[in-house]
């Protein structure tokens, strides 16, 4: 699955019923610029018009129309996947992860000791 996205620019994920997205941070991780649909957590992960775009998910005529605006605004892939990179290194990496884990666990221990 990695080495087909890395050959992409765009990952398109126009999802009714997937509440994760696990696609969509591999995606991210890899710098790609997104398409997904408002389903789940997606829009925690993704910024409409930031770092992807999100649709609703009974609009398909609207993926048409950020496919053309990604066509014609080829910057605007690079800028975004760009975007993606950074926020999956900060906020969904294994180290960012373990870092906020760490905290909680920290403040945990602070509060709950005799």
């Amino acid at each position: 699955k990695f080495e087909m996205l890395s050959k992409c620019d765009i990952l398109v994920f126009p999802t009714s019923n997937d509440t994760w997205g696990l696609v969509i941070l591999e995606a991210m991780q890899l710098g790609l610029a997104v398409i997904t649909t408002d389903e789940g957590a997606t829009t925690d992960m993704i910024e409409d018009g930031v770092n992807g775009f999100i649709i609703d998910k009974h609009n398909p005529d609207a993926i048409k129309e950020r496919y053309k605006m990604f066509a014609n605004k080829p910057a605007l892939i690079k800028q975004m996947g760009d975007k993606n990179k950074v926020k999956f290194k900060e906020e969904f990496s294994i180290v960012s992860f373990e870092s906020r884990l760490s905290s909680v666990l920290k403040d945990f221990i602070k509060q709950h000791k005799n």
